[in-house]
């Protein structure tokens, strides 16, 4: 294979894959990702000194029996990609979302939320969760989230099943 296609090849499959993870779909030029801060910087608030981290598997064990658990661990591998979700580990692309249910946007330790977020006056319920989840730039133009969304309703209902119980 010549260097030029070789280099067409990586580059469709690059296009591909930023495609397939969501984006900005506005013209504004997103910001940089934050990196990420050590994990002792990191929501140390949720987590109590000594006490063994909590996270997926206990919210998991707690999930409320109306929801569906395996739509919800096939529904979180997308989030996983730029998520942590267990008590006092690092941020990644995205904040750490332990304890994210009830609490206001922004709110988390050390991550470097997008102005508008920041500026929301959200509370992370169940409604702001579905509308924001079904696709958060139609729902917060502006944000850094680049994720196109839980289009189907029962995938994202259980995902918020998760969240109210990772706590």
């Amino acid at each position: 294979m010549s260097n030029l296609k070789l280099i067409c090849v990586i580059s469709v499959g690059a296009i591909f894959l930023a495609a397939a993870c969501g984006g900005e779909q506005n013209n504004e030029t997103a910001a940089p990702a934050p990196t990420p801060a050590p994990a002792s910087e990191n929501n140390t608030a949720d987590a109590e000194v000594g006490a063994p981290a909590r996270g997926l598997t206990e919210a998991f064990d707690e999930m409320d029996a109306s929801c569906d658990q395996a739509l919800a661990k096939t529904t979180l591998t997308q989030c996983r990609v730029c998520h942590s979700f267990d008590a006092g580990k690092p941020n990644l692309t995205g904040p750490n979302l332990f304890g994210i249910y009830g609490a206001s946007a922004a709110a988390g330790d050390n991550f470097a939320y997008s102005p508008v977020l920041r500026e929301s006056g959200l509370v992370w319920d169940e409604d702001t969760l579905n509308k924001f989840l079904e696709n958060p730039p139609q729902f917060l133009p502006g944000n850094r989230m680049a994720y196109g969304g839980v289009r189907d309703a029962e995938a994202r209902k259980s995902l918020i099943c998760l969240l109210k119980a990772l706590k």
